[in-house]
């Protein structure tokens, strides 16, 4: 990728609130642009993570209804007149500052400030920093979305949702801070700006409850509490968490002259849990259980009785003070596959691709240290990305359906593309032989259980689910209940036990899954770890967990307190997900605010189908 060898003038790309090029202080006209893509492609490129694409990227977002060669006709004019657009000076065969190029790849060159990027750092920072003054500080870029121009592009969904995240943090922070700094009308301003935005942001309604509180304004609390209420019902069509509801209960006793209760000097389960899960459909009746039932028996997902409609499920969680999130991928073991069939040959390739004839099997290398498998989307395609193998291996591909029947095929690895993608085209599913159950897809993957505190998780468990007569509901319990440990302890460690991480709460996602996974395999249940992850730009990965119950498996993300729930009141499972993709998004990742979270982002993880399985080991019984 090649650049001029000094670059005198300097530009800026204004994406919040508004488009704008500014190169040496000057705007550039709108009639320089001549023709929408041209200025389409700078946005593109100033929206993408590392601010490069690949040309079939490009071609993909801004040209769909092309093939591949047109689409690449149409990008070399759109590159040509962006660069006239913003260097009308440039000479033929010159350099571009701003625009460059490199084999199949498109980039933005470094030295170009865009205020998104800006923004997005200073209030990460800020977040990080837990200082008001400069949370506010860094409230001074956001003058609007993302694009506004632009807001029906799918390509800026994404780092829209993750700007607009970030300002509703931030607008938290200071209304939280200065409330309890002893500042209710900077906590106001800032609670009601946040409103603004989103509606149903329970963080600010509370904030504004108890500004109206401390002025011993009854009435004030109970209209600021019905607004929320009515606000909740209109966007999400769900009720205040219990984090609310106790809140307004708290401030209206207050107000009414009744002293608080006294915070519990030590933690009780019992006391921090309500028996049903939160917002959760229990119409369809559970059977038999199946906690004693192994997880070899499972059958296939059913391919119908999936009805149309929307319903969600949000499990309450408690907010409090947005500070930025470290995301924990789960350390497991990297134990081999008993099958590999040669050493390491050639280079690592970044990703391992194929065709098979069924779509929607999962797809795995058991030689892998990496551990990814990936499902076949409908039209057999699959693609396993970080496959940890390397040029010229011989490996064994397993497919997997169902969970049940499994079949082997001997394949060698081809030479990468220049993606570092190793397409092994059609694989004949004629030649795979069957294989028994003791292969199994990562299985050798185990989390230590934390036997010391057995006695301690079944106790919690049980006071978490008492009164509960379903596993559907048993574990949705437990859930909603790990789900509202995301709190901010004076002191604590990603690594902390789950029992650590019950009792004090965690600002890291990775404890969560683990905390789960503890209480219900506890209770009997078989459980294990999913580590969801997609290609670029995505970029990004995040571990949920599944249970085995009713004689399948059902997928819960306690870091958000969700599941995916269809129109019979059952919870899915990945490869529900990956055959219907509609359940997805009746998952309300776009709406959640988590520290350190796009939520917006990981839908497309459950999409992707790549995925990585651990289990989490025996408890010793």
């Amino acid at each position: 990728m090649s650049t001029p060898e000094a670059v005198r003038s300097k530009a800026t790309i204004r994406l919040l609130g508004r488009f704008e090029v500014v190169i040496d202080g000057t705007p550039v006209d709108d009639s320089a642009w001549r023709g929408r893509k041209a200025q389409q492609l700078v946005k593109l490129l100033a929206v993408a993570g590392g601010r490069s694409l690949h040309r079939e990227q490009i071609a993909d977002a801004l040209w769909t209804d092309l093939d591949a060669d047109a689409a690449d006709r149409q990008l070399h004019k759109a590159i040509h007149a962006a660069r006239r657009a913003l260097e009308p000076d440039l000479g033929a065969g010159a350099d571009s500052a701003w625009i460059l190029t490199q084999d199949r790849t498109v980039a933005l060159s470094p030295t170009v400030a865009i205020d998104a990027d800006e923004a997005e750092s200073a209030a990460e920072a800020a977040l990080v920093s837990r200082n008001v003054s400069a949370c506010e500080a860094a409230l001074e870029p956001f003058l609007g979305p993302l694009l506004p121009g632009d807001l029906y592009d799918v390509w800026s969904e994404a780092r829209r949702a993750r700007l607009a995240s970030l300002h509703g943090r931030l607008l938290a922070a200071v209304a939280e801070g200065s409330l309890s700094a002893g500042r209710p009308e900077r906590a106001a301003d800032a609670a009601n700006r946040l409103v603004a935005i989103d509606a149903a942001d329970e963080r600010a309604h509370r904030v504004l409850m108890q500004v109206a509180s401390t002025s011993g304004d009854r009435s004030a609390v109970v209209r600021q509490f019905r607004t929320c209420e009515a606000a909740l019902d209109s966007e999400l069509g769900v009720e205040p968490s219990d984090v609310t509801r106790a809140l307004f209960e708290d401030l209206v006793e207050r107000s009414s002259g009744a002293e608080g209760a006294a915070s519990a000097a030590s933690f009780n389960p019992a006391a921090s849990v309500t028996n049903a899960p939160d917002r959760v459909d229990r119409s369809a009746a559970t059977t038999t259980s199946g906690r004693e039932q192994h997880a070899g028996e499972i059958d296939a997902a059913p391919e119908s009785g999936w009805m149309s409609g929307r319903r969600r499920f949000i499990a309450a969680i408690g907010a409090t003070l947005c500070v930025a999130c470290a995301a924990v991928v789960l350390a497991v073991p990297q134990l081999r596959s008993a099958i590999w069939v040669t050493q390491p040959a050639g280079p690592h390739v970044a990703a391992v691709a194929g065709s098979l004839p069924t779509a929607f099997v999962r797809v795995s290398l058991p030689s892998s240290d990496a551990g990814w498998s990936a499902f076949t989307n409908s039209e057999g395609r699959f693609v396993i990305r970080d496959a940890g193998v390397r040029e010229g291996d011989t490996v064994s591909l397993v497919v997997e359906s169902g969970g049940s029947e499994r079949r082997e095929i001997v394949v060698r690895i081809p030479a990468g593309d220049e993606s570092g993608t190793a397409d092994l085209g059609y694989v004949d599913a004629a030649a795979m032989t069957p294989i028994d159950g003791a292969v199994r897809h990562l299985a050798e993957r185990v989390v230590p259980f934390d036997r010391v505190n057995l006695e301690w998780y079944r106790g919690v468990a049980a006071a978490v689910t008492a009164g509960l007569s379903t596993d559907h509901d048993r574990v949705n319990a437990l859930n909603v209940f790990v789900a509202r440990r995301y709190s901010r302890p004076l002191d604590n460690d990603p690594t902390d036990t789950p029992r650590r991480t019950i009792e004090a709460g965690t600002l890291f996602s990775g404890p969560l899954p683990i905390a789960l996974a503890t209480l219900t395999q506890a209770s009997g249940y078989p459980t294990r770890f999913v580590a969801l992850s997609a290609p670029r730009p995505v970029d990004i990965e995040h571990t949920v967990v599944e249970v085995f119950y009713d004689g399948r498996w059902h997928l819960f993300d306690p870091a958000f307190g969700m599941a995916a729930v269809n129109d019979l009141g059952e919870i899915s499972n990945l490869e529900d997900l990956v055959r219907h993709p509609s359940l997805i998004d009746r998952m309300p990742y776009a709406e959640a605010v988590r520290p350190g979270w796009r939520g917006a982002e990981i839908p497309a993880l459950f999409r992707s189908g790549v995925h990585r399985v651990s289990l989490l080991g025996s408890t010793g019984r």
